[in-house]
């Protein structure tokens, strides 16, 4: 089994402190485990929608180039807030790399990554350790793969809490 020098967190753990996912307006619009998208993943897809573009075509490898511009100027502040957040965990948990990943075209988010990586050392980052920024590789599909390997994991993997436990909320949301 996969073992950790730290308390592995999960992504229902993280992405509500982070501002960016809401799991309890997801569950009330749509239904149990329905997630809203929050904070500046959701300000691009409005700012996308709004100009009158097709969300889901844009997005995709050989999208329109034509969002470039409101592409660039929601990156601007997202880059902004991704490199404050990963030196915020890079000053709790020492680790040596951070992979974006995820629904972006892989032009954009390659210019996610050189942005972070050329952002959060503007912060102060003494005493932390360098670590690399780089771009994933599985893209708009993570989703879809993440969904697909959860019964596997619960069925299979030694320690099945690991991905698949619901945290117990220690605090009210919005606190």
């Amino acid at each position: 089994p996969l073992r950790f020098d730290f308390e592995p967190r999960n992504h229902w753990d993280i992405g509500p402190e982070l501002g960016i996912l809401d799991f309890e307006r997801g569950a009330k619009l749509a239904g149990a485990r329905f997630v809203t998208y929050i904070g500046w993943g959701a300000r691009l897809e409005r700012a996308l929608a709004a100009a009158g573009f097709d969300v889901s075509e844009v997005f995709s490898a050989d999208g329109t180039q034509d969002a470039d511009g409101i592409f660039s100027v929601w990156m601007q502040r997202a880059v902004d807030a991704l490199s404050h957040a990963v030196v915020s965990a890079m000053s709790v948990v020492d680790f040596e790399a951070v992979v974006i990943d995820g629904l972006l075209r892989p032009d954009w988010r390659r210019r996610v990554v050189d942005g972070v990586a050329g952002t959060y050392g503007r912060f102060d980052c003494t005493g932390l350790s360098q670590i690399e920024i780089a771009t994933g590789s599985i893209g708009p599909k993570a989703r879809v793969l993440g969904a697909a390997l959860l019964p596997l994991i619960g069925r299979f993997s030694p320690d099945t809490d690991l991905l698949v436990k619901m945290a117990k909320m220690t605090r009210p949301v919005g606190q």
